[in-house]
This record gives C-alpha cells, sequence and structure tokens, in this order.
C-alpha cells in the first residue's frame, strides 16, 4: 500500500505560491483595481472646464470629439462629469439669485 498515493486521512502536499492574489494585475504593481485602462483621478482646470462645457452645449460636440479636441487625454466620462456638475449648479444658482433679488426689493420697498 505504500506509493500508492494518498491514503485517508492525509492531505497532499500543497505548494507554496509567492505573493497575494489581486485582481487587476500582478504583485507590486502600482495600479491595482482600476480596471483595464488603470488611470486615477485626473485634475481639470477651470479654463478647460469651460471650454468642454463650450463646445458640447454650444458648438454641438460630442463629449468624447470635444475631450480630444480640447485636450487629448480627457476622456468622454471626464466631460459627462463636467457637463452633469455645470448643469447642477446651473439649475441651483439662478434660485438663489432670485431669492437674494426678491429680499433686496423687498428692503427697498420698506425703506
Amino acid at each position: 500500500m505504500e506509493g500508492q498515493g494518498i491514503g485517508r486521512g492525509q492531505q497532499p502536499e500543497r505548494r507554496r505560491r509567492r505573493g497575494v492574489r489581486l485582481r487587476g494585475g500582478g504583485v507590486g504593481r502600482q495600479n491595482r483595481g482600476r480596471g483595464r485602462r488603470g488611470r486615477g483621478h485626473m485634475r481639470v482646470p477651470d479654463e478647460i472646464r469651460a471650454t468642454l462645457v463650450d463646445h458640447v452645449l454650444n458648438h454641438g460636440l460630442t463629449m468624447a470629439e470635444a475631450g480630444r479636441r480640447v485636450q487629448p487625454n480627457v476622456g468622454r466620462t471626464t466631460v459627462s462629469s463636467i457637463i452633469q456638475t455645470f448643469r447642477q449648479q446651473n439649475r441651483l444658482f439662478p434660485s438663489i439669485v432670485g431669492i437674494i433679488i426678491q429680499h433686496l426689493c423687498h428692503l427697498c420697498t420698506l425703506n
């Protein structure tokens, strides 16, 4: 019976693996777990944001085209996020200004 494989109650030899298995790359990679592209967050200056909003809303370019034209490494999803933020701020801003103007007019009529 000796040499015929694994008997009852015995465990097979386990090979030791080096490192830790992680998604998104091998051991020691910098961009771990960020998907295929491996990009982090991108800081876009206000001037480029304004140009992107202008290209998309006024000139009718798609988000991908605007991103490529303004700055080659600005992706479609980044442009989409900028447009969403702009629309949300634009929706909130007039209501605040309207409230301030109404309050000022009310104060003027009291004097």
